[in-house]
């Protein structure tokens, strides 16, 4: 059953249950204060400082109006005829809480003004209202003990005399119960600002530690595609010096080899000639050792992709990139929503998904030089095969043209005559070797040259965008949606 409504009386006081409901209402108000403690996920500093300062300042005033709450009841219930003693924990518990509105959050008040003075300007503002319904709490509550202890006074000296319905009439009248109501409800309806202005902090706090982690998770997936990209680049690199070296060696092997296998088979038929030893063997010597020293081009392309590694086309670059350009511009847009300003979940809203993507507009335009200048370089391998197929047709005849001359009785004539077309062919040979290498070694050069270029564009171009947002995040930061 309920306790009998007394207000430190011995007496059925009807009024004091509306202020005992009040008083329920106005702790339950309190204790709504304290449920909005949401973690976070990521350990940034200034995240952490203003989540831990709105925290404090919840939960302690949470606590200190519960407890002004639970007094007031307690002294709906407290029938003791004590009226001074029954009233004393309820003006305790009010200079407590007002004490600790007015100095007692120092602390955590600056540690929000150290991100910005929106939200602690606007719970000082607060706060004052708030000290002010305490005041008139305390006023109403002073007025109605002075003359509940007047009643209680003219009813005699017996610690448990019925102090009655007339005395108490004579010294309290209905506005007074009714005052101290209004004021219980007062602070309730002040506090609902507080709870707002809390969980407006509290919830930019929460998109502040999503959008972290939406953007940490954002530029690490499209690092994780820079450099997956980088490393088949790497590999397509070494492939495509493989694949030219290996057009020569395949034609030496294949064609040329097995030429000079005859040769060898032959080589006292072709001895017998006596001009072959002047004429012809000098020749076919100097062809040997061109085509059988082919240029490393597998280390050509791997060193090409160690020194593109240590450029601006790296995949460090891009990482350096992102840190350098963006990184001011996400702590901007988390530093505004911390900053709790009238137009911060607008802003957030309206930028944090444009600047996450950008994320992936920004690998996507580094992974797109890359496959630009890999087509280019296919066309360099596709040059050096035509090349490999020109000196194909300078050495393709070889036996079968100096067959003849072994076939004749005297084939000195034919082998000097050979011997004139095939050292001219030779020398062209060492030229398109020679061209092919210092083609290839060029174009590896020239290429680093264009990807640098591209890369380099496409990061500047990364770079306006980026500043672009910094500048529209804080002219709306300002104006909110009328920010130009």
């Amino acid at each position: 059953a309920e306790p009998m409504p007394e207000l430190g009386v011995n007496q059925k006081i009807s009024a004091a249950s509306t202020i005992a409901t009040a008083a329920r209402d106005m702790r339950a108000a309190f204790d709504e204060l304290d449920s909005y403690n949401t973690p976070i996920q990521n350990v940034y500093p200034p995240m952490v400082k203003i989540k831990t300062a709105i925290t404090n300042i919840t939960v302690r005033i949470a606590a200190s109006g519960m407890a002004l709450g639970n007094e007031v009841i307690t002294l709906t219930q407290n029938g003791s005829n004590d009226v001074y003693g029954a009233f004393a924990p309820v003006f305790v518990a009010i200079t407590t809480l007002r004490s600790l509105l007015q100095t007692g959050l120092s602390v955590p008040m600056s540690a929000i003004a150290s991100q910005n003075n929106v939200t602690r300007d606007k719970l000082t503002i607060n706060f004052g209202d708030l000290v002010r319904r305490l005041n008139t709490l305390n006023t109403t509550l002073d007025t109605l003990s002075k003359g509940l202890a007047a009643a209680r006074s003219i009813s005699g000296s017996s610690p448990t005399v019925t102090v009655s319905i007339s005395n108490l009439n004579k010294f309290v009248t209905p506005v007074m119960y009714t005052d101290v109501k209004d004021a219980l409800l007062a602070i309730k309806a002040t506090l609902g600002s507080t709870i707002n202005i809390a969980t407006e902090l509290i919830g930019n706090i929460a998109d502040a530690d999503d959008f972290i982690s939406t953007i940490s998770s954002a530029a690490m997936d499209e690092m994780d595609i820079v450099g997956g990209n980088d490393l088949m680049f790497d590999e397509e690199m070494v492939n495509i010096g493989a694949s030219i070296g290996l057009a020569v060696t395949d034609m030496v092997n294949q064609l040329y080899t097995p030429q000079t296998d005859i040769f060898f088979t032959n080589q006292s038929d072709l001895e017998s000639i006596s001009t072959y030893n002047t004429s012809m063997k000098p020749t076919l010597t100097a062809l040997n050792t061109t085509l059988n020293s082919v240029y490393n081009y597998t280390g050509l392309f791997t060193n090409y992709t160690v020194t593109l590694n240590g450029s601006i086309a790296s995949t460090a670059s891009i990482d350096n990139l992102f840190k350098t350009e963006f990184c001011p511009v996400i702590v901007a847009q988390i530093s505004s929503l911390l900053a709790s300003g009238p137009y911060a979940t607008f802003c957030y809203k309206k930028y944090s998904d444009l600047l996450t993507n950008q994320f992936s507009i920004t690998s996507y335009d580094q992974v797109e030089c890359k496959d630009i200048e890999k087509t280019r370089l296919y066309v360099l391998q596709q040059m050096a095969d035509l090349i490999v197929r020109m000196i194909i047709y300078d050495v393709e005849n070889l036996t079968d043209a100096i067959s003849v001359c072994i076939k004749l009785s005297d084939g000195s004539h034919c082998m000097t005559a050979m011997s004139i077309h095939y050292t001219t062919l030779a020398g062209t040979v060492r030229g398109k070797m020679a061209y092919l290498e210092e083609y290839t070694v060029q174009e590896t050069g020239f290429t680093l040259q264009r990807l640098s270029l591209c890369v380099t564009s496409a990061k500047y171009a990364q770079v306006i965008a980026v500043e672009g947002f910094r500048v529209d995040m804080a002219s709306c930061d300002i104006s909110g949606a009328n920010a130009v």
